[in-house]
């Protein structure tokens, strides 16, 4: 990659390692896409994660809002520390959990998670403009996939 922080996606293919990863969590917009290119090959991020070397990556469908995206990652996260628990059971429970999510969790997560941070009150004024359970549409947890060894 160059010093300006872009690089040539050829590279990520040719020079990433990630044989020691058991999983990638790619939560930016549409990251799980892969394109039809010539031949019917499909080439995207999630396959040089995976010809990179590691088992599993989990990519977004679609963009996903920062705040439920940083919700399942953290559980997410939590979750695949016990590496007896699969990652496709992982980012299941992850989901449900998000989904059920009450909004006074939802805030009391991100007090715990954000701390005294200026952005802090902000982030708290839109989470009170969410719904009850603010996460029960499968738009907000239901574009993460998990590709790979599964």
């Amino acid at each position: 990659f160059r010093s300006d922080g872009k690089g040539r996606f050829s590279r990520v293919f040719a020079e990433l390692d990630l044989r020691g990863c058991r999983s990638v969590f790619m939560g930016a917009c549409e990251s799980g896409l892969a394109r039809a290119e010539v031949g019917a090959e499909y080439i995207g991020l999630p396959s040089a994660m995976l010809s990179s070397g590691v088992r599993y990556v989990v990519g977004a469908l679609w963009t996903i809002p920062q705040v439920a995206t940083a919700v399942v990652v953290a559980r997410y996260l939590e979750l695949t520390r016990d590496e007896t628990v699969p990652v496709a059971a992982a980012l299941c429970q992850a989901q449900r959990e998000v989904r059920a999510m009450t909004r006074d969790q939802l805030s009391s997560w991100v007090r715990d998670v954000m701390g005294p941070r200026p952005q802090l009150e902000g982030v708290l004024h839109e989470v009170a403009q969410l719904e009850e359970i603010p996460y029960a549409h499968p738009y907000y947890w239901a574009g993460l996939q998990v590709i790979g060894d599964v």
